[in-house]
């Protein structure tokens, strides 16, 4: 397996077999009506399974936010950009490891931008700044590493291939490309997906646009269809009409700084970004660059959006969503534990509630509301 794994690699850093850009995969893509929003929603009508984690909080363990998690053989992998550091929780909340290898050294890097699991081959991917992807094993220790002829902002893989997400807009200049497919087996990489004319250069919303579900979907700013990722290429799985939320074709023919793009979508509720799709096999619940959470119903075939869910147990709102990547269906919730404890201060809670936030500090780890989507 590393034999394989480290020969294509060495290969293909010395030489890189680059092949031009492919359109999507042609097929029927369905078209899904965004039928509006709704004020609130209860937990138990979209998801099921609650329960509490808690990630362990040493001096190795603190995150400071999560970007990304993904669950793979009973453990969680946490991305924490911010403090550039991947963190490992066995499904207890206990703490295994933390890579934190910031540096020019062998196996380092200047910012930690995202990270994949690759399960067949048993690497955790870590891509980083300088461009290159660098392979760690599922314990946390460094391999080799991919250098990166490019900017690429997110990664995720499948049994055959690796995606990476380009930065389309680089040195005031559109790139060709939106996504790039590594494949696996022999290292040719397969440019997809021309760009979009770019009317907010550098401008982003929160989360994550290459899911790690199954199957992997990829989306992109100002552009309203979900696709699937595969070897093949993007298949435009969905079309999402948001009715009157669509932003306007007409708006499009000029550049907009960051603050005057969101000013005008909020106050318009124009959509223009969706992000962190997480996959069932009724729904897909994912966000967009307005407030709350939005559910694509596979069965009716339309989107609903809810500005706020409701944990009907405690009667308190979930924030801070984060869907978590590999085969299951899982959503985190996350709660600041100096938070939490105010929104429930004098409620009547069960003793393992009460016991758990007790042995909390206010700067220990943030609690974890956790789910399965129905």
């Amino acid at each position: 397996m590393m034999t394989i794994g480290k020969t294509w690699v060495v290969i293909l850093s010395i030489s890189l077999l680059i092949v031009g850009c492919r359109q999507v995969t042609q097929h029927e893509t369905l078209q899904i009506p965004y039928i509006g929003s709704v004020e609130s929603i209860a937990d138990t009508l979209i998801m099921s399974d609650f329960e509490v984690l808690s990630f362990e909080s040493n001096d190795n363990s603190l995150i400071s936010k999560m970007d990304r998690v993904i669950k793979y053989d009973n453990r969680y992998y946490v991305l924490d950009k911010r403090m550039k550091q991947l963190l490992s929780f066995d499904s207890s909340g206990n703490h295994l490891f933390t890579i934190n290898a910031v540096g020019n050294g062998i196996g380092e890097y200047i910012s930690l931008k995202d990270f994949s699991i690759d399960r067949e081959e048993g690497w955790l991917l870590l891509l980083v700044d300088p461009s290159a992807i660098l392979y760690y094993d599922l314990e946390g220790r460094y391999d080799h590493k991919l250098l990166l002829d490019g900017y690429y902002n997110a990664i995720t893989n499948d049994s055959e291939s690796i995606y990476l997400e380009k930065a389309t807009y680089v040195n005031n200049e559109l790139e060709a490309s939106s996504v790039t497919i590594v494949r696996k087996r022999d290292g040719v990489m397969n440019n997809v997906l021309e760009p979009l004319p770019e009317i907010a250069p550098y401008c982003y919303y929160q989360g994550v646009q290459m899911s790690a579900t199954n199957p992997l979907y990829f989306t992109r700013k100002f552009d309203d269809c979900v696709y699937k990722l595969s070897d093949a290429g993007l298949e435009p799985l969905y079309h999402i009409d948001w009715n009157k939320s669509t932003f306007p074709a007409s708006l499009k023919e000029k550049t907009y700084e960051c603050g005057e793009l969101n000013e005008l979508a909020w106050r318009q509720d124009y959509i223009w970004f969706i992000s962190d799709l997480q996959d069932s096999e009724e729904n897909i619940l994912f966000r967009v660059n307005l407030p709350g959470l939005f559910i694509l119903s596979k069965r009716i075939r339309s989107v609903e959006g809810y500005k706020m869910i409701f944990n009907t147990l405690l009667d308190i709102p979930l924030p801070n969503y984060i869907p978590v990547g590999g085969d299951g269906n899982e959503v985190f919730f996350v709660y600041p534990v100096h938070i939490l404890k105010e929104q429930i201060k004098d409620r009547n809670l069960s003793n393992k509630m009460d016991e758990l936030l007790e042995s909390m500090e206010e700067d220990s780890n943030p609690l974890i509301f956790k789910y399965n989507l129905k």
